[in-house]
């Protein structure tokens, strides 16, 4: 089409997409950092090596359930 706003708008959707970005990335580092901080970021060395599924949630995970049973 000859519509010449064609590019402009264009323009706009890339601008809006990029600030979204930015903004979501701003924030995500902020509660990243502060997840760091107060170490809430890792599990604990017990539950790294015994695993989530029996510290977490008391059980198996399938895979392991058909390896045991």
């Amino acid at each position: 089409s000859s519509d010449p706003d064609k590019g402009r708008y264009f323009g706009y959707e890339l601008c809006g997409s990029v600030v979204i970005w930015g903004w979501t990335s701003a924030f995500a580092i902020v509660y990243f950092m502060i997840m760091k901080l107060l170490k809430l970021l890792r599990v604990s060395k017990v539950q790294e090596v015994v695993g989530l599924d029996v510290t977490e949630l008391g059980g198996f995970s399938s895979e392991d359930y058909e390896k045991i049973y």
